[in-house]
């Protein structure tokens, strides 16, 4: 790490991603930083540098790898790779240890014999993390599949079988009467039960695709809409509207909304004037698609939200990228299936191919219409897409 860079980091101070300690104590406590840096993301720890920023120095010692090697190996379940990074700062040397988001999460510190605890970052801060938090850790090291998780209190009774023989004409062309297995064993194989009985919990992959009612047991699967007048959220509503509707409903749903509240612009090219749709509605649509598909189901209190501006169409998806995947990795096709069973059911009905080029079209389809690229960004729990008007040319 280069001076310059060392020195970069520690003017930005404590964060979600950096953490400054004066100096290496027990390997219990780095080992909670990094765990907690691990199933967080990812980041950096400063070792020689005090809370308020000010470099005190740290004088490596003979053993230094082994002893974080042993922290890694030891302290720390499952086991992590630490590598340590001497550079200069103030004149001083510091130790950094940077450390990736974890392949196998939720790694924990053993802090006993018996006890393990799991540590994850807060704003600056390093804390214990909350049941809900551990589980959403399995769900994206992909060993939790929370599509694939009973729905509390349901049967096959609270499922509306006329969609579901919609669904099988769709796929297969017959109707349910010729299909030569119970119909519960046939729920079960496509995941919307949890075993082939009648009295088995729905999925929640199966309650969003065939539920009766799916606002009575997945309130959150809500989606909310929106279009201000002006492009700040504090700024009044021309329309509103939420959406307790089946998956592929809503995203229908949306698109109409969009469409109602979006204009076409007009611009001359040479002698001729072209008129350009505000939002492209294949980039719309995958948007949509995306957000219901990758959205964190776990994340009970928080809906999807599409909002309209007069500048900008932004689609809100609760929960962070899944394991392994960032914003610059998408824009090249990378992707991690968070719900595979909802992807499943998008795919067959036609709502998008579910191998991680969505993202790449939008950014082409934008660029060949001559539009703002979008805008990919995590913001407060959020993965928000950003979608510019057609008067923002590509070069603004």
């Amino acid at each position: 790490m280069t001076e310059s860079e060392l020195a970069g980091l520690i003017a930005q101070g404590e964060s979600r991603t950096l953490e400054f300690k004066e100096t290496l104590d027990r390997p219990e406590r780095v080992a909670r930083e990094v765990v907690a840096f691990a199933n967080s993301g990812g980041g950096t720890l400063l070792v020689g540098v005090r809370d308020d920023g000010t470099v005190a120095g740290f004088a490596p010692e003979a053993g230094l790898e082994e002893w974080l090697a042993h922290v890694g190996s030891e302290t720390i379940v499952p086991p992590l790779l630490l590598w340590p990074e001497l550079g200069r700062a103030v004149g001083s040397t510091v130790l950094a240890v940077r450390v990736p988001s974890g392949p196998s999460k939720p790694h924990a510190v053993r802090e006993g014999q018996h006890k393990f605890t799991v540590y994850v970052r807060h704003g600056s801060t390093t804390r214990p993390a909350a049941r809900e938090e551990i589980g959403r850790l399995y769900q994206d090291s992909g060993e939790v599949r929370f599509d694939a998780s009973p729905v509390p209190g349901t049967t096959v009774a609270d499922l509306d079988m006329a969609v579901v023989e919609r669904y099988l004409q769709s796929i297969r062309g017959v109707p349910l009467s010729a299909v030569d297995i119970a119909p519960e064993q046939l729920l079960a194989n496509w995941g919307v039960l949890t075993v082939a009985e009648a009295n088995a919990p729905v999925t929640l992959g199966g309650m969003l695709f065939f539920a009766r009612e799916v606002s009575r047991f997945v309130p959150h699967a809500s989606l909310k809409l929106a279009r201000f007048k002006g492009v700040d959220l504090g700024d009044d509503y021309i329309d509103r509207k939420e959406v307790a509707e089946l998956l592929p409903d809503g995203i229908d749903v949306a698109l109409q909304f969009t469409q109602r509240h979006t204009n076409l612009s007009a611009r001359i090219a040479g002698l001729r004037r072209e008129e350009t749709p505000e939002y492209l509605e294949p980039v719309v649509r995958e948007a949509l698609v995306n957000a219901f598909a990758h959205r964190d189901y776990s994340l009970r209190g928080s809906n999807v939200r599409v909002f309209i501006f007069d500048d900008r169409l932004e689609v809100r998806s609760p929960g962070r990228l899944p394991n392994g995947v960032t914003v610059e990795k998408m824009r090249y096709g990378a992707h991690s299936t968070r719900n595979p069973t909802v992807v499943r059911f998008l795919r067959s009905l036609g709502y998008g191919e579910g191998d991680g080029t969505g993202i790449p079209r939008m950014i082409k389809r934008c660029k060949e219409a001559g539009i703002r690229e979008p805008n990919f960004e995590e913001l407060n729990g959020d993965f928000v897409v950003t979608l510019w008007s057609s008067s923002f040319l590509e070069t603004q």
